[in-house]
């Protein structure tokens, strides 16, 4: 911790799919910026904004925003069952270091939350619709490699392709 402090960074970087960042960059108080599509808890928006399981189909369920009874009823479920594993796998394994090293009335959850920016490895014009906070950035595609060319044999193909045009008036309707 001495070499960290040295060091006199100015800020962590860190994926909190593990929490040793988040971790780290409370016990030096540093301010703490979270690369993260998953948390140790789950998908992302979860554990930073409101979202209502009636309207916001949790990862995994293969439901949309646009549920039945029965479907809110899965969604509802598969949430339960999923906070039943972290009470059960990943609790066991963070609280008693944080009640060490940060007191026993802080839950890790805590320490994420207060992450001061969260740059959301995914697009929000894929996501459906849910609140947001106003310190999540969306950088989808940061990571993709710069397009090349097709090889001159597909491009070939693809330019000799032939659009039908029609025009869609309203006397086609009627």
């Amino acid at each position: 911790m001495q070499s960290f402090r040295d060091a006199k960074y100015d800020v962590v970087l860190t994926d909190p799919v593990v929490g040793g960042g988040v971790l780290l960059a409370h016990r030096l108080s540093l301010p703490l910026v979270l690369n993260v599509r998953w948390t140790v808890q789950g998908e992302g928006h979860f554990a930073i904004a409101p979202s209502p399981l009636s309207y916001v189909p949790l990862p995994g369920t293969e439901l949309t925003d646009k549920m039945t009874f029965p479907q809110r009823m899965k969604n509802f479920l598969y949430y339960f069952f999923t906070r039943f594993q972290i009470a059960y796998v990943t609790d066991p394994n963070y609280k008693p270091f944080v009640h060490r090293y940060f007191g026993s009335d802080v839950h890790y959850m805590e320490l994420f939350q207060a992450a001061d920016i969260w740059l959301m490895r995914n697009d929000f014009t894929f996501e459906f619709p849910r609140p947001t906070m106003p310190n999540i950035v969306y950088m989808a595609g940061f990571q993709c490699k710069p397009s090349k060319p097709l090889p001159q044999d597909l491009e070939d193909f693809v330019q000799s392709s032939v659009f039908l045009e029609y025009d869609f008036s309203l006397k086609d309707w009627q």
